[in-house]
This record gives C-alpha cells, sequence and structure tokens, in this order.
C-alpha cells in the first residue's frame, strides 16, 4: 500500500480535504489587501465587505491572547506565524 500512497503524494493528492495551511495563508492575503486599502488591520468583526476575513481576524486575536496567557497550546509552525 506504501507505493499506492506514494502515487497518490506525486499526482498532489491532499490527505485533509481541509488544508489549514492553505486556508490561513488565503485569509493572510486577504489582510494584507484589506491593510493596504485602509491602512490598518482593524478589519471590523462584521465587516461587510468580507464576514469571514472579520471572522479570522477576531479568531487570531483570541487565540493570540488565549496563547500569551497560557490558555492553549499552538503548535510552533501557527505559533511562529504570530511571532513574525
Amino acid at each position: 500500500y506504501k507505493s499506492r500512497f506514494e502515487q497518490l503524494e506525486k499526482l498532489g493528492f491532499e490527505w485533509e480535504l481541509v488544508n489549514r495551511d492553505r486556508i490561513w495563508d488565503d485569509m493572510f492575503e486577504r489582510l494584507i489587501k484589506y491593510k493596504n486599502e485602509h491602512g490598518n488591520c482593524d478589519v471590523p468583526r462584521d465587516y461587510e465587505n468580507d464576514r469571514r476575513l472579520g471572522q479570522w481576524v477576531h479568531t487570531q486575536r483570541r487565540l493570540w491572547k488565549a496563547i500569551q496567557r497560557g490558555k492553549t497550546k499552538s503548535t510552533p509552525k501557527y505559533k511562529s506565524r504570530f511571532e513574525q
């Protein structure tokens, strides 16, 4: 079975239907566009032009606060993104 898995991976098969890295990167790019347009990253939680971005920014801030208080663990990969 290992060779079958390797064939799928060479084809670019994604094992997880939701690719969290790709979603995070997409939202980050949307935040960059917002900042270029508005001069800040203060996306309202209910931002009419992109509600998903507003929710994502809110979630990132909430996660950062929880990490700072030691109330949640973050993978080193995601934690390093907050520290950049």
